[in-house]
């Protein structure tokens, strides 16, 4: 009984691992959101930028530091003196040379220091976090973006797919029609014109759905590198394209949606970046005022004749390792720099008033990028609705066409006429189908209809 629960258990789990993934185009976007490699690669970004800021922070620490040190002395350093301090029976003006010092030198140190003032570390610090702010809209961006790509991409997908039904479907009449023909050419009823028409037909529909299902394949695997999907692993699309034609869901509501700056990305980032820029220019004149740090530095120091470094035994006893302790405070004040800083403050200056000018800019642009966006959705709405209504009308005289043709009142080159109208139609309502996807995902974006934060 257990062996046989043990099996059932393992077919229902190889089935399962045997399904395709699926997904909508929400869940492709949010898939992308969690493994697309242009939003990973700004992650890792940000990530730094956030560690930045607490490297930056940690300057205005106490900075604790031990080490040691041992010298040895291979040659004493001497200095010439009087002869008569050793001898005094020596001549005058004799002079002997005197060793000053001992073949080994141990020391065990420790130092403190601690930043007391110092303007430029307060803008440093200000400047980190303007800098993770800077990496974290730039995340953010990297997310609308690859949100518009991945609605391109799964629209084109599922369109192209839409496509490739309806070429197939009219495939499959116009060879009906070619198998009859070619009955009736053998019963003497039909030209052999009109069979080959037909088949001219007939080759041109096959050729049209080989190169849509390869657009088809490009374009599905143009979404799994979009979105981090393994190329490898199959990939169904669950929303098929009423997803992206159901005008009465979205059309009303977005095209009224008013045009927020503060949850427009690109002037968020350039309104960051003029921060950036002032920040810049306070550190240059934060350089004028002076730095002052306070230390402590302990030593002890053993000096003999043979290695002693780690003859710790006696650490304690001040006659052996003798201590030496300082505290200080260090104040430098560089008053001039040679006109250097006046130019690096000019510089700044001249920087913050080009983020200023580039914030106008993208402020102006962006009216103009909506009222853009906003009236190629109108016009696209109205395309898409005026060449679905020519499709259906080139449909409706397609299969009228074939009627009449087996009824021997119309032609094969009306028939072939007919065909032509209707595939030129369709081009061009999928056409119009692709301009409405991506005219809906421009206009998402701008509106911020696309933003995580």
């Amino acid at each position: 009984m257990n062996r046989a629960i043990t099996l059932i258990l393992i077919v229902c789990a190889m089935f399962a691992y045997a399904q395709p993934a699926s997904l909508s185009v929400d869940e492709a976007i949010r898939y992308a959101l969690e493994n697309g490699y242009a939003v990973r690669n700004k992650g890792f970004d940000y990530e730094i930028a956030k560690k930045t800021v607490k490297e930056t922070a940690a300057a205005g620490l106490p900075q604790i530091g031990v080490g040691a040190d041992l010298n040895y002395n291979y040659q004493i350093p001497q200095q010439p003196v009087p002869a008569q301090f050793v001898d005094p029976t020596a001549a005058e003006g004799d002079f002997i040379l005197l060793a000053f010092g001992v073949p080994y030198q141990s020391s065990y140190r420790a130092n403190v220091n601690q930043l007391i003032f110092d303007g430029s570390y307060f803008v440093a610090l200000m400047a980190s976090r303007v800098y993770k702010d800077i990496s974290r809209l730039e995340l953010e961006e990297s997310k609308t973006e690859i949100t518009e790509q991945v609605y391109n991409a799964y629209g084109n997908a599922v369109i192209s797919k839409e496509l490739i039904s309806l070429l197939e479907d009219n495939l499959l009449s116009s060879k009906k029609i070619l198998q009859e023909n070619r009955a009736l050419y053998e019963e003497g009823f039909l030209e052999e014109q009109d069979v080959n028409q037909l088949e001219i037909t007939v080759a041109n529909l096959e050729n049209n759905i080989e190169e849509v299902k390869n657009q088809s394949r490009i374009a599905l695997m143009t979404l799994k590198l979009i979105i981090g999907f393994p190329q490898k692993e199959a990939l169904v699309l669950s929303d098929d394209i009423g997803a992206f034609t159901e005008l009465n869901e979205f059309a009303g509501e977005l095209l009224e949606t008013r045009f927020d700056l503060d949850r427009y990305v690109p002037y968020r980032s350039a309104e960051t970046s003029e921060r950036a820029a002032f920040l810049t220019l306070r550190n240059e004149q934060m350089s004028y005022l002076p730095k002052l740090n306070g230390f402590i530095n302990y030593s002890r120091n053993n000096f003999g004749d043979n290695f002693n470094l780690f003859e710790l035994n006696n650490f304690t006893d001040d006659n052996a390792w003798v201590p030496f302790t300082v505290i200080g405070l260090n104040f430098q004040w560089d008053l001039f720099t040679g006109l250097r800083r006046n130019a690096r403050t000019q510089q700044a200056r001249i920087d913050l008033d080009r983020a200023q000018m580039n914030r106008k800019r993208v402020e102006e642009q962006a009216e103009i990028d909506y009222q853009q966006a906003k009236g190629n959705l109108n016009v696209a709405i109205k395309s898409m609705q005026t060449n679905k209504r020519n499709r259906d009308l080139a449909k409706k005289i397609l299969d009228n066409t074939r009627v009449k043709y087996r009824e021997g009142i119309s032609s094969s080159l009306d028939l072939s006429q007919a065909e032509n109208q209707f595939l030129e139609t369709e081009r061009s309502y999928i056409n119009a189908l692709l301009q409405l996807v991506s005219a809906r995902a421009k206009l998402e974006k701008l509106t911020g209809k696309y933003n995580t934060y």
